[in-house]
C-alpha cells in the first residue's frame, strides 16, 4: 500500500479507482497505467489495485489463478469448502473485494495465524511470514486520540487503541461493509464479525467498534490481565 501510484479508493464514490479497475478490460494494465505521484515505499495509500497486483504475481509465479492456488494450498488444508470468489470484467478473481466466506471459516483463518501458520500439526504458512504479517510494517494516516496508531502489514491492519486507559494492540483482517477477523495474540482471542454496511459513513457504531468497545472489555473484566 505504499506503491506511490495515484489511487483514490473512496468507497462512497461510484467512480473510485477500484470500481474503474474492476470494469476495465485488463485490471493489471489499469493499475500500471496510473501515474507515480509519490516516492514508492514512503507513504501509505490504500489501494485495491495493489491487492489485485498481488493476485497477478501469484498467477505469474505459480501458473494458477489466485482462487485455484488458494483453494489448493490454503482452503483445502483448512477444510474450507463453501465460499464464493467473484470475478471482475477481465475474468480474473477479484482479489480486492470478491471473496465471500462463512464466519466459521473466517475463524479458521484467524486461528491459522494465531497458531503461527500451523493447522492440525501441518505448517501451512511459513512462521517467518506470519511473524512479519503480525507486525506493523507501515503507519497509516487514520490515527486519532482513541487510536493513537493504526499500522498495516501484508494486507492486515494493526490497530492500537486506548481501552479503559490501557493501550491495546491487535491484528485484524477487514473488508468494506464490516467483515472483520480479530487476532489478539497477546490475550489469546479470535473474534469474527460480519456486517453489510457497505460504503456507509458517519454511523454511530460500526463493526470496528465491537472488539475494542464490547468484546475486549467483557473478556478482560475480572481477569488477571485486567488487574495488572
Amino acid at each position: 500500500m505504499t506503491a506511490g501510484l495515484e489511487w483514490d479508493e473512496d468507497k462512497s464514490d461510484t467512480t473510485n479507482y477500484e470500481r474503474r479497475m474492476n470494469n476495465s478490460p485488463d485490471a493489471i494494465d489499469f493499475v500500471f497505467r496510473q501515474p507515480v505521484v509519490d516516492t514508492p515505499g514512503k507513504n501509505f495509500n490504500y489501494s485495491g489495485g495493489c491487492t489485485q497486483l498481488l493476485a497477478g504475481i501469484v498467477e505469474k509465479t505459480t501458473g494458477m489463478p489466485v482462487d485455484k492456488f488458494t483453494d489448493l494450498y490454503l482452503f483445502k488444508p483448512l477444510g474450507i469448502e463453501k465460499y464464493t470468489w467473484h470475478k471482475i470484467r477481465d475474468g480474473k478473481p477479484s482479489a480486492a473485494s470478491g471473496l465471500r466466506m462463512r464466519s466459521r471459516d473466517m475463524a479458521k483463518f484467524g486461528m491459522l495465524f494465531m497458531n503461527n501458520g500451523k493447522w492440525k500439526g501441518k505448517q501451512i504458512i511459513p512462521v517467518q511470514l506470519v511473524e512479519q504479517t503480525m507486525t506493523s510494517q507501515v503507519s497509516t494516516p487514520y490515527n486519532d486520540s482513541i487510536a493513537p496508531h493504526i499500522g498495516y502489514s501484508n494486507q492486515f491492519w494493526i490497530p492500537t487503541e486506548i481501552i479503559k486507559g490501557k493501550q491495546v494492540t491487535w491484528v485484524q483482517a477487514q473488508g468494506n461493509g464490516g467483515q472483520i477477523i480479530v487476532m489478539d495474540k497477546l490475550n489469546n482471542l479470535v473474534a469474527v464479525i460480519t456486517a453489510g454496511n457497505y460504503n456507509l459513513k458517519n454511523l454511530r457504531r460500526t463493526s470496528w467498534d465491537i472488539y475494542p468497545h464490547f468484546i475486549y472489555p467483557a473478556v478482560m473484566k475480572g481477569s488477571k490481565i485486567n488487574k495488572k
